[in-house]
């Protein structure tokens, strides 16, 4: 498992702490960090996607080197990348829907949009392919109608053969 974390001082103020992570795995990761920082313990906690980096602010001191690293545990990673999988996405929300958005449910964002152009009538489905997605994740699914409504399921496993239906009961008024 290749997992690197290591203090910064951010360039910014210059008086920013914080821990670079690296994951180099073709998994997620979740690391979990045991710091001492200007004489105070702590910790924290991160899940860092397969081939990236996240950047953990712990504070601000005008000390040369206020924090250090205790003790480094990494958990809870995937077993399995998978390359592509085709999604099957049933519309039974009564309106068409003209956008399809899967993306990790630790993400902060949307990402592509995945029908290109193409609708789903309600009462249909429509296949799509997505990349790069971790067998033991979990995952948000946003469709979006014609009126701009969004209906979402969050934390949903896909694997082989997914097959996820919408009905009104998805409509998310938050979005």
């Amino acid at each position: 498992m290749n997992v690197r974390v290591s203090s910064n001082r951010n360039n910014i103020g210059s008086r920013n702490y914080g821990f670079i992570v690296e994951n180099t795995n073709n998994y997620v990761v979740n690391v979990n960090i045991s710091y001492v920082f200007s004489g105070t313990a702590g910790t924290t906690s991160v899940a860092v996607r397969a081939r990236q980096s996240e950047n953990i602010f712990i504070g601000r001191s005008n000390s040369s080197s206020p924090l250090s690293i205790s003790q480094v545990t990494v958990t809870g990673q995937s077993s399995q990348t998978i390359n592509s999988l085709t999604v099957t996405i049933v519309n039974n929300t009564g309106y068409r829907i003209e956008e399809a958005y899967i993306s990790p449910r630790e993400s902060s964002n949307w990402g592509v949009e995945l029908l290109n152009g193409r609708t789903i009538a309600s009462g249909r489905e429509i296949q799509v392919t997505v990349t790069n997605l971790s067998a033991s994740s979990t995952y948000d699914i946003m469709l979006v109608d014609y009126e701009l409504d969004a209906y979402v399921k969050f934390a949903q496993r896909l694997g082989a053969n997914a097959r996820v239906t919408f009905t009104m009961t998805d409509l998310n008024m938050d979005f």
